[in-house]
Formats: C-alpha cells, structure tokens, sequence
C-alpha cells in the first residue's frame, strides 16, 4: 500500500537521521561495545544465550557482565579491533565500573556512561529498519503477524531510549511518530484505503472528487483529498467498506495528513530544484529531456495511477538505500 509506505519510510529516515554518531577514541570502547551489542541481539554467538546483555538495572548488569565475562571477550576478541579488545580484556573491571555505575544527576551526557548504555538500543533500530523495508510485501489486514511484531518492537525502542540522556526529544518525537505510522496499517481505515486502492472501483459518480483520483501517488492531489476533499474521501471509505473504516477518520486522517506535508515539503525542498533537480528543470529527473518527462524523455512508465517505474524507484532505490545507508 504505496501511500504508507512512504510515510513509514519517511518517518524511519527522519529518526535515523536525527541519531548521534558513535566515535571512537582513546580508551573509548563505543566502537567495540556496539559490535557486542550487534551480535548478541542477533544471537550469533551461542554464549550470549545464557545472559540478556541488555539488562538495563545496573546491579544486574554489573552481576551478568561479570559473571559472563569470558563470553563478553569471546565475542570482542572476534569483533573488535585489537587494540580495542587488548584495552577490554585487561581493563574490564574497570570498564565495568563505568557501564554499571549511575553517575551524579549533573553529569553531562556526554559521559561514557550514558553513550556506552545507549548503544544497546543501536540493534533494535537496526531491525526497525529493515521490518520497516520488509513491511512493504504485508497486505493491510487486522492484527497481521508483522505488524503486531513491528508495533512491540517500537515500544521496546521506546523504553530503551527513555532513559536520560540516551536520546534527544527530537528522536524520542520521531520514533513516536514512526509507531504512529505502524499502528495506523493495523486499523480498518488503512485497510479501507488498501481495498479501493487494489480494486480500483469506477468512482465517477461521486462528483464530489471534482476530478481527483482517489487512488493518485501525486502528494499535493493526495493532502487535498484528505483536507478540501476530506468529507468526499471519508462518504467513499464508508460506501466501500462500512461504518467502521471511518470510525476513527479524523485521527487516521490527521496522522496521514502530519506526514504527507512533512513529505511533500521535504520533496519540493529536496527534489524539486532548478535544472538537473530530481524534479527540475531541463536535464532534470523528470525535466524536458529527462528520464521521465518531456522529448526524449522515457515517459511515465506504469498505470493510470502513475506507479510503476517512478514509484518503484522512489521506494525501494532512493529510500531502501538511504534506510540502508544510515544504518550500516
């Protein structure tokens, strides 16, 4: 379902891009620990099984790292640098001590406490990415297995970025609106929409439309749906699917609406340039010349409702390789 595929996809990259880069200097571990963190969520090592390495109360914390120290160092030996297991392995008390150890409220967050604990949310944003890019093959239904999934994951993020200092407002507000998104395929409004969309009905009688396609890709005709056209759209949703896809319209619309614009500006912003632009002028994208409009030109490629090529493009090209790219 095209129309939140999008959205899903611009909510993760505007959360993912917002995320502190880790480095790594001397005596920093955050390199190494990240790898650990990495492979134990995975469960590429048998040794991690017998330990949750991503206790959050430091008294557990501190038991289970040490009583697993030599899985901790199996793991570091064959995923860090050497320099960087050769500091752990004759300093991991003392490691220990600055994992497990609270420090004073007015300690700043730059404090390897607080960067070394926020690493551990690192690998569930990495699968949020990737359920994000997977979701795209789910049909909008109730309660799908993959969705449900990808719901429990935002919330288990949610709690591990809580904490002080382990993330900013801004990436607190975008996962928010990530989990929004989520929960808004699991609602009979989206299934609604997925419905007219793959059975594209003659809906010419409804006057109301005044010409616009209630299935278009284009996001200025798709806010004016869901805004001038608002109670056009929702006397369709109700004809085609019943009372209940539009029980909860205004919410459903207003998170569909909040992201459409945050899409549709960053599009005219970032694509929509002068010549050579994405969408621009001549040698442009989509420019007289360009690949998809104008002489010589390839043309829309794809249905009436304008998918095909540049759909296709746009969300498994652009935004699955930038997903892909932030995350590493």
């Amino acid at each position: 379902m095209y129309f939140f595929e999008l959205i899903s996809y611009f909510l993760l990259l505007n959360f993912i891009h917002s995320l502190p880069v880790q480095n790594s200097t001397n005596g920093d571990v955050s390199a190494c620990l990240k790898a650990f963190y990495k492979a134990a969520y995975r469960g590429e090592y048998n040794c991690t099984e017998s330990f949750d390495f991503f206790q959050v109360v430091p008294a557990f914390q501190q038991a289970g790292f040490t009583s697993h120290k030599s899985c901790f160092l199996e793991v570091a030996k064959e995923e860090c640098s050497i320099a960087q297991y050769n500091l752990l392995s004759t300093k991991y008390q003392d490691f220990l001590n600055v994992l497990t150890t609270v420090p004073p409220s007015v300690t700043p967050c730059s404090d390897s406490y607080f960067k070394y604990n926020a690493l551990k949310c690192g690998p569930m944003m990495d699968e949020l990415s990737h359920r994000t890019i997977d979701i795209n093959s789910v049909a909008a239904k109730i309660n799908d297995t993959k969705i449900l999934e990808m719901i429990e994951l935002c919330d288990k993020i949610e709690a591990c970025i809580s904490p002080v200092c382990y993330s900013s407002e801004n990436q607190r507000k975008s996962l928010q609106e990530i989990s929004n998104g989520v929960k808004l395929r699991n609602t009979e409004f989206a299934v609604c929409i997925s419905k007219i969309e793959r059975q594209s009905p003659d809906l010419s009688e409804y006057t109301c439309l005044d010409g616009i396609d209630f299935n278009t890709d284009d996001r200025k005709m798709q806010i004016e749906l869901y805004t001038v056209k608002k109670v056009c759209a929702k006397r369709i949703m109700k004809d085609f699917c019943g009372e209940r896809a539009v029980e909860n319209f205004e919410n459903d619309v207003e998170t569909c609406l909040k992201n459409l614009m945050k899409l549709y500006k960053t599009a005219r912003a970032g694509f929509h340039g002068g010549p050579g632009g994405f969408h621009g002028g001549p040698g442009g994208f989509r420019g007289p010349g360009g690949w998809n409009n104008g002489p010589g030109g390839r043309g829309r490629v794809g249905g009436s409702n304008g998918g095909g090529f540049l759909r296709h493009l746009w969300v498994h090209g652009f935004m699955g390789s930038w997903v892909r790219g932030f995350m590493g």
